[in-house]
């Protein structure tokens, strides 16, 4: 994203918004949003966030200015939050009682590899 803001000749501080934008949204809406979202079954949860991290990603992608990197920052960091909610509960479902911390650390382990490999 900095290299696609960079060539679209916006400032460094609109990566510096986007960056401000996803923390606050985050921060701010897990706990306003955890009570309403446990209420839906957990793995249409799960494909909603990433379908809203997949559109939200797309919409960078076509973001040109501040406003458009905002929105689409708005958009996959609805699907962050809701991921974060959901994604280690599933886990730990499927995981048997005796091995849900290896389960748990495999899917961190997992996730790491995967970002870095991105």
């Amino acid at each position: 994203m900095p290299l696609s803001i960079r060539l679209d000749g916006l400032p460094p501080s609109v990566f510096g918004l986007v960056g401000l934008l996803n923390a606050v949204l985050v921060i701010a809406l897990q706990p306003l949003l955890f009570g309403w979202l446990r209420t839906f079954d957990r793995i249409r949860l799960l494909a909603a966030a990433w379908l809203l991290i997949g559109t939200g990603v797309a919409m960078t992608g076509l973001a040109d200015r501040a406003w458009a990197y905002c929105a689409a920052t708005v958009v996959w960091s609805l699907g962050e939050v809701a991921h974060g909610m959901v994604g280690g509960v599933i886990v730990a479902d499927l995981a048997p009682v005796a091995a849900r911390g290896r389960y748990q650390g495999a899917f961190a382990w997992v996730w790491a590899v995967a970002r870095l490999a991105a």
